[in-house]
């Protein structure tokens, strides 16, 4: 490989995508990959598919719910203002924690030079 194309190669960002709600408070899948939320970059597919499934492993650990439990208001106010046109359905604890588990089995990893990426 020519060093000019390594280069080139090790620019790619890879991105978690996840679905938006929509209006009913369900995960929108249908929308186009653009109009996901992206969380990211991080600098391969495979350590962005490490983050995702550890983020399942996180999310079914009870002691992980306990600790995170005072933090849902900071939380939900972090997404909110990060995702100022997002509709966030979920009131109790339990469906926080299954919302955001819901969003991690819908997710994907994206390179960022995806052309799904580029405005629709």
């Amino acid at each position: 490989m020519k060093p000019r194309h390594a280069a080139a190669l090790a620019l790619v960002g890879w991105y978690l995508m996840t679905p938006q709600f929509n209006l009913e408070g369900k995960f929108d899948t249908s929308l186009p990959l653009s109009k996901w939320m992206m969380t990211g970059p991080v600098a391969s597919q495979q350590e962005c598919e490490h983050r995702r499934l550890r983020s399942f492993k996180l999310l079914d650990d009870p002691a992980i719910r306990k600790q995170l439990k005072p933090d849902i208001p900071k939380l939900r106010a972090e997404a909110a203002r990060r995702w100022p046109n997002q509709k966030f359905p979920a009131e109790t604890e339990k469906d926080y924690f299954d919302s955001i588990r819901k969003s991690f089995e819908l997710s994907q990893c994206v390179s960022d030079d995806d052309p799904r990426l580029k405005g629709n």
